[in-house]
């Protein structure tokens, strides 16, 4: 227990030293006394002849007012304040210091000092506080069960996605693959590796065709500078790279780097090519960002063994950094900026958000990162809207209500992902029947592709991915954004002991993302069928090696709910309120058309595996690092 006193401070000062310098905030040690030494925060303010302020003593939950403040002369100041005993605080102003002793009412001195603190530093003489509310992750049995008449009714409708595709192939003058080379050439082709003279035409084309409709000259120089600056047209990661590695030093071409790839053994005398040349690099760079400790020591034996070859390589190699942001600022673009329809201009995330109105109080508004995959991939980081955050954490004393008002719910999120201890791969809790596994926040944001616990909305894109084709990848994710984000609304307004943040059905979440996308580029599809080629090529290509993947069989599942009830902002409030268990979807009235397939059995398909528990924890922050000082399972989970 810390001291508590009714104190008198008298700060004896020179008469130079009352007025501003005495002012302000100051970082208070006290020494000697029963509890050891003491840190707090002293605030004084002066209005006119006379001062006032708070005092906050290390373990006490906020500070305390000081109460009778006065100047007794022009060297002699004296504050009481209203905490038990009694002292009196002499000290002289020297600088920026305070320092004195302090006489207790028993008679006992203790030193004591003060350092001026300045506005913009944290000072917290008791560390904020909070607790983590438990979480539970994954339902009960861990598998997805498609009620048999959805199935059916899914696989009896016909399925346009293959004359679609080659529609739009023919339209965006681009070949149409089929059989295996869906598996091979389509996933080369989205990163730009594959028939790259009419995909960087059929880019350019569709490039062209954007900039003359849009809407305002700012909007016009954003695209210029982009896409399409000093008359060169970017439509890749690997356009960038040419032109931002001309720009730092021009004339350089893939083949100077040649021979310092060489000296590394990173390419044989086989590779002589400008592209496959420019892949090496990349490949390089891939690996630079996965393993930076590795790719230094490269760089390092290359500059000792080649010294003229070294500059040319990380030339390279700063190119390819600046490209990957040129690509996420590329996509970002096309997603956010209005750019359809000419005067009366929509983005496509506002195409996309047609049907949340009603459902969705806000949109969500992602920012875009490169992320690499080695594979045309996007990805969703789900933010935390603020009233879940709110169901998940306390503040639980004053320092910690004043650190969130400095630093945001971003900032706290940030923090306890760091938090340890991180339980091992075999930690669980057996419950007769059932069984538990113990997480982290920490563990689940390392092992999750999409993270956990955001601190905000986020799509992250391969670098490679060619920004036209992306673009449908994009608005995919963002579809995924818009329903987590309803869901995770809906999740905190559940008042249990205990937060079941479960991840929706696969088929259910995949099966929306992909209907409302298609039908979002079906809008773009005569003007622009190179963006809506690129989803119906990926749908053909997973559906040819597994048909039941949530991306394929959830398309057709939405399509056959659409066919009986075409109402979006209806089908949407069905699908969400069935998002953890398909079979609700039964229950409506709109699945009468499905009575033929009554009798069609039920199909079990692989879910998200077992559950896991995050167990209640509480920290204090320093520095914004957590230190846990407690877990806790409260209850049994349901």
């Amino acid at each position: 227990m810390l001291l508590r006193c009714a104190a008198a401070f008298a700060l004896v000062l020179f008469p130079a030293a009352l007025g501003a310098q005495v002012e302000g905030r100051w970082a208070l040690a006290l020494g000697g006394g029963l509890t050891g030494r003491l840190r707090g925060e002293l605030v004084l303010e002066r209005r006119a002849d006379q001062l006032t302020g708070t005092i906050w003593l290390e373990g006490e939950e906020r500070p305390v007012d000081l109460l009778g403040a006065r100047l007794e002369n022009r060297s002699a100041l004296r504050f009481e304040t209203d905490v038990d005993g009694t002292l009196e605080f002499r000290g002289t102003l020297r600088g920026d210091v305070l320092r004195g002793t302090a006489r207790a009412d028993t008679g006992a001195v203790r030193p004591w000092a003060a350092a001026r603190l300045q506005d913009i530093t944290e000072f917290y003489p008791t560390l904020p506080r909070f607790t983590q509310h438990e979480i539970l992750l994954g339902v009960r049995p861990g598998r997805s069960r498609l009620p048999g008449a959805w199935v059916a009714a899914a696989r009896a409708r016909p399925d346009d996605d293959a004359e679609r595709y080659r529609e739009l192939a023919r339209a965006a003058g681009m070949e149409q693959f089929r059989d295996a080379d869906l598996q091979s050439l389509s996933v080369a082709r989205a990163l730009g590796r594959a028939n790259r003279a009419e995909l960087v035409a059929a880019s350019q084309r569709t490039l062209v065709v954007i900039e003359k409709q849009l809407p305002s000259a700012g909007v016009r120089a954003a695209f210029e500078r982009i896409f399409h600056p000093r008359d060169a047209w970017l439509t890749d990661l690997r356009d960038a790279a040419r032109h931002f590695a001309a720009a730092r030093q021009p004339g350089l071409t893939p083949s100077d780097a040649m021979p310092g790839l060489r000296a590394l053994g990173w390419i044989d005398s086989s590779v002589t090519q400008a592209d496959a040349l420019l892949d090496a690099l990349y490949r390089l760079r891939v690996l630079e960002a996965a393993d930076s400790g590795f790719a230094a020591a490269l760089a390092a034996d290359l500059g000792r063994a080649r010294p003229s070859e070294a500059p040319k390589v990380i030339a390279w190699l700063d190119a390819f950094r600046t490209a990957e942001r040129w690509h996420a600022a590329a996509v970002q673009f096309l997603l956010l900026v209005p750019w359809v329809g000419g005067d009366t201009a929509a983005s496509p995330l506002m195409l996309a958000a047609g049907g949340w109105e009603g459902v969705l109080d806000s949109l969500p508004i992602p920012e875009v990162r490169g992320r690499h995959f080695s594979y045309p991939q996007a990805v969703p980081r789900y933010g935390i809207p603020d009233p879940l955050f709110d169901r998940l954490y306390v503040a639980e004393n004053w320092a910690a209500k004043r650190w969130l008002e400095r630093h945001g719910r971003q900032a706290l999120l940030q923090a306890a992902r760091q938090a340890a201890p991180d339980f091992g791969p075999e930690a669980w809790i057996d419950w007769g029947e059932d069984t538990v596994m113990l997480t982290t926040v920490r563990q689940q944001a390392m092992t999750r592709t999409s993270g956990f616990l955001e601190p905000a909305d986020v799509i992250e894109v391969d670098p490679s991915y060619v920004p036209l084709l992306a673009l449908g990848a994009a608005l995919h994710e963002w579809q995924h954004l818009a329903f987590e984000r309803v869901r995770r609304l809906r999740i905190a307004n559940d008042t249990g002991a205990i937060v079941a943040l479960h991840a929706p059905d696969a088929w259910i979440a995949e099966g929306v993302a992909e209907w409302r996308t298609s039908r979002v580029l079906e809008q773009l599809a005569d003007q622009f069928p190179l963006l809506a080629m690129g989803e119906r090529e990926k749908r053909l290509r997973i559906a040819r090696s597994n048909p039941d993947d949530p991306h394929v069989l959830g398309y057709l599942l939405v399509g056959a709910l659409a066919a009986e009830l075409p109402d979006e902002q209806e089908r949407l409030g069905l699908l969400l309120a069935s998002s953890n268990d398909p079979a609700a979807v039964m229950g409506s009235e709109v699945v009468s058309g499905w009575r033929q397939h009554s009798s069609a059995p039920d199909l079990e398909l692989g879910g998200s595996g077992g559950r896991a528990l995050v167990p209640e924890m509480t920290f204090t922050l320093e520095d914004g690092y957590p230190d846990v000082t407690r877990l806790r399972i409260t209850t049994r989970v349901p």
